[in-house]
């Protein structure tokens, strides 16, 4: 190739690949600037063929940029590689072949290091400087290597022996270790071991004095017991743990405690011996503390009572003061907790919260407090038993949730009762409120004593089968002949049934009797599907047996009656009782709505038989009808609209 008549400058181009060889790319550039020139002298570039050129360009691979591209007249072809990011190399492929790229090296483009020079076998490497790395000499059998903290490290040769007042975890809980006091460290020269010899921990963990999963009732109690023993809290691993007798407590504010309810599982034996399976003789200020694992037992699977396995009270707590539970599970018990008061002094003080609770005769027995007593999210229902032959005992009469003695200051929350039985029993003085609970299955609230004031808010009643006893429904509050009224009210509760089968109390579904005061405010009353014979809401001023001058007060108030049922009641909604010698009955019913149901004749909304100071007003009692005395000088009867 010629450009014009001047030969072509030298050296001749390398015969390298153009893409490979960057020498290459700058020869080309000179000749092309060379051809360029003589265009610009000629004004035309000779291929020896036909033609003319009239514009050269240059394309390079992308590591380059090029720049003056296309010389169409006169100029330069400049070839300049492109900018990369930081520690990259320009190398082939991590794998195979391909065309070389700017990549980030990987270790396979290393070759292994085997030996670092200067080094010997057992030596170790260190930083000696600034910029420098030394060697230590190698050290000899047993030896661990000691630093000062500015100088080499060198080897030394331990001694047997021990160090006292060390303190590892401190004020952690992990896996039941905290605050652990190493009194004997000691190390072995001639098995190079490390061992505690001595020392002390603030938890017991009961796998450490012998418990384990696989290990009799008998061995696991007697550990469990001496990790009580020591005063220490009282740590129960993840496992379930057969057990055969009483564990006894004794020491005030001691912490027994799991890996929650699901985890840690004490299971008694057939046989199980004591009083209970733990048993609280902590009579002082504060009572144990138990959190966060299971006690449960063995029963066959039966719906025979009599064929049960007998065990004890699981805790037995009577006599106890300010003991707390929290996320704690006691199922298939004859009783589960019994906080009673005993020869050895009252109780009180105590806080039940999450605890879920079955049992086949009482959940929890309590009596004889001085003190508040709070039950917070304790859940009775059948844990453990749904699905099986045991589900038929636990709906019989004969079960009761809280059995309720004397208490001055109650306080139950958040709490859910389903069972055959009374869900709250109370038969002596009570002072307490009852909030956003729900009392379902069968009877719900039974109060018989005197001297009670008891206030029951936001809660739920139903039940939508048929009731193991007639003598159970929602309420039954009785208070027999003494100088002091008993009060319970009612504000802002639903009360409702689901089925026609329920076979309602001999009272109805809510029974008011004796020296009572009872109020009902902003409640809703549903009997849709109730049978047609029962009443709803019974008030009697029978105080007992030959007992006299005793009035029963029922207050209805803002509440509201329905029933979406087509069947044609023929008792009321409301019924008092006629007075008897010198028992009365005076009701209050002010601001109510009867509605109807939707098919069927509604029948009676109130029936007053009693001239005693009652007062039934402004109320809506639609197509229902109101009965009373032809004769009432002592009651006031207003319009009420029809």
């Amino acid at each position: 190739m010629s450009i014009g008549n001047a030969p072509p400058p030298s050296p001749v181009l390398p015969l390298a690949p153009l893409e490979y060889d960057v020498q290459y790319v700058n020869n080309l550039v000179r000749l092309l600037t060379y051809y360029i020139q003589q265009q610009d002298n000629q004004n035309q570039i000779s291929t020896g063929g036909t033609g003319t050129v009239t514009s050269v360009g240059l394309t390079l691979p992308s590591i380059f940029s090029v720049a003056g591209s296309p010389v169409t007249g006169s100029g330069t072809l400049a070839g300049t590689l492109v900018s990369e990011g930081a520690h990259t190399v320009f190398a082939g492929p991590t794998t195979g072949t391909a065309t070389p790229s700017f990549r980030s090296l990987v270790a396979s483009d290393l070759p292994a290091v085997t030996n670092i020079a200067g080094g010997s076998s057992g030596v170790v490497l260190y930083q000696s400087g600034a910029g420098t790395t030394s060697f230590t000499s190698a050290g000899t059998t047993g030896q661990v290597l000691q630093s000062n903290g500015t100088s080499a490290p060198t080897w030394v040769t331990p001694t047997s022996g021990s160090t006292t007042g060390q303190t590892i975890l401190a004020g952690n809980n992990i896996g039941g270790f905290q605050n652990v006091s190493l009194s004997g460290l000691a190390y072995d020269t001639g098995t190079h071991v490390l061992s505690v010899t001595g020392g002390s921990s603030s938890i017991a963990n009961i796998t450490d004095y012998g418990a384990s999963t696989s290990a009799s009732g008998a061995t696991n109690t007697a550990a469990i017991q001496s990790a009580i023993n020591t005063g220490k809290s009282v740590y129960i691993p993840k496992g379930s743990y057969p057990i055969s007798s009483q564990i006894t407590l004794s020491n005030a504010g001691q912490l027994i405690y799991g890996d929650g309810p699901t985890q840690s599982i004490l299971v008694a034996q057939p046989g199980f011996s004591g009083t209970g399976v733990f048993v609280s003789t902590i009579y002082s200020d504060f009572g144990p503390v138990l959190k966060a694992f299971k006690i449960t037992c063995v029963q066959p699977n039966t719906s025979n009572r009599a064929s049960l396995n007998t065990y004890p009270t699981a805790l037995y707590f009577r006599a106890n003061k300010r003991f707390y539970i929290n996320e704690l599970s006691i199922t298939l018990f004859q009783y589960g907790i019994d906080m009673s008061s005993s020869s050895a002094g009252s109780t009180g003080g105590s806080f039940i919260d999450k605890l879920e609770i079955s049992c086949f005769t009482t959940g929890i027995i309590m009596g004889g407090s001085l003190d508040t007593e709070r039950f917070f999210q304790v859940h009775y229902w059948p844990f453990d038993m749904v699905g099986t032959n045991l589900e038929t005992i636990w709906y019989e009469a004969a079960n009761i949730g809280f059995s309720i003695g004397r208490i001055d200051d109650l306080i139950i929350d958040e709490c859910l009762f389903i069972n055959g039985g009374w869900q709250v029993y109370i038969t002596d003085a009570v002072f307490g409120t009852i909030t956003n609970c729900a009392f379902d299955a069968y009877g719900s609230l039974y109060l018989s004593a005197a001297q009670c004031n008891l206030s029951v808010s936001n809660c739920y009643f139903t039940y939508g089968n048929s009731l193991p006893a007639s003598n159970l429904c929602f309420v039954y509050l009785y208070a027999p002949y003494e100088t002091l009224y008993s009060s319970v009210s009612f504000n802002n509760c639903n009360f409702g049934q689901s089925t026609s089968t329920v076979v309602l109390g001999q009272y109805g579904n809510i029974a008011v009797r004796g020296r009572i005061k009872a109020s009902f405010t902003g409640c809703n009353f549903n009997r849709s599907g109730q049978a047609s014979s029962n009443k709803f809401i019974y008030l009697s001023g029978y105080g007992g047996p030959n007992q006299f001058n005793t009035t029963a007060y029922l207050t209805l108030n803002s509440c509201y009656f329905f029933s979406d049922s087509g069947v044609a009641f023929t008792n009321p909604w409301v019924y008092t009782e006629p007075a008897t010698g010198s028992n009365y009955t005076t009701l209050v019913c002010t601001g109510n709505i009867f509605t109807p149901p939707a098919n069927g004749s509604p029948g009676v909304a109130v029936s007053l038989n009693s001239d005693f100071g009652s007062v039934v007003a402004n109320n809506s009692f639609n197509t229902y009808t109101f009965t009373y005395p032809t004769s009432h000088p002592r009651s006031v009867i207003s319009p009420n609209a029809s």
